[in-house]
């Protein structure tokens, strides 16, 4: 069973990313600047493609 987003990240922010992305590479550092908390999570867990892609609209691949 796949754990969902609410018991990887709590109240974190989620940063939608893998972690070789260049654009995920420039938000990282911003984010740990300012403090925020936030938790990574590469776009192949499910709750991407269930949740995310149909809120968004699109997808490239």
């Amino acid at each position: 069973m796949t754990a969902t987003i609410k018991e990887i990240a709590g109240d974190k922010y989620v940063l939608w990313g893998a972690s070789w992305s260049l654009y995920t590479a420039k938000v990282r550092p911003y984010l740990i600047k300012k403090g925020i908390d936030y938790v990574e999570i590469c776009p192949s867990h499910p709750h991407f493609m269930e949740h995310i892609v149909p809120t968004v609209g699109y997808i490239t691949h």
